[in-house]
């Protein structure tokens, strides 16, 4: 048996009456879990770009910047 038939099994065994609480646990679990992802996600990018040494090139201007958005200083 798979988790999802197992999971289904589970709920079909719920009163019809009780199942607004599995709903809502279930959509507060995959929120969950979707924030818990996307932390761990942002968190490598960091780790990432932290472990990746400085370099000259990696720096513009403001001058440049300004220049490139048409604005004088």
């Amino acid at each position: 048996m798979t988790r999802r038939e197992n999971c289904l099994n589970i709920i079909s065994q719920v009163p019809e009456e009780q199942l607004h609480h599995f709903e809502a646990s279930l959509i507060y679990t995959r929120k969950l879990i979707e924030e818990i992802l996307d932390d761990a996600y942002c968190l490598a990018l960091y780790e990432h770009h932290m472990k990746t040494p400085d370099r000259e090139d990696d720096f513009i201007p403001i001058e440049d910047v300004a220049a490139e958005l048409g604005i004088k200083l």
